[in-house]
């Protein structure tokens, strides 16, 4: 049996955490993390984790294309692994929305 579960963690009043995994038999089969933030009234995805393309990477959304390397993230996923990778970007997330504003919207 399946179960999803599906959460958001605010890190202020204009960017948060979107969380998603499903397990099955104690397996996680999906994981989504993603970052997104509120300039202007337009929310934007700044860093997304999750396995879209078949294998667990980090994909941060503000590097320009031909930059846009995909991080493998190739540890087996756990509980602890979820969290370490959440608590990273609880840590970081000022910059980068930093980087963000910079690389994407063309200012500091």
């Amino acid at each position: 049996m399946e179960k999803t579960t599906e959460f958001r963690i605010s890190l202020s009043i204009e960017d948060e955490l979107h969380i998603r995994f499903t397990k099955k038999q104690n397996e996680f089969i999906e994981v989504l993390i993603v970052y997104s933030t509120c300039i202007n009234t337009t929310w934007h995805q700044v860093l997304r984790i999750d396995q879209s393309h078949g294998i667990l990477h980090k994909d941060k959304l503000f590097e320009p294309k031909i930059e846009n390397v995909k991080e493998l993230i190739t540890e087996k996923i756990t509980p602890q692994l979820l969290a370490e990778l959440i608590s990273e970007i609880k840590t970081d997330w000022l910059e980068l929305k930093r980087l963000f504003i910079k690389n994407k919207l063309g200012s500091d």
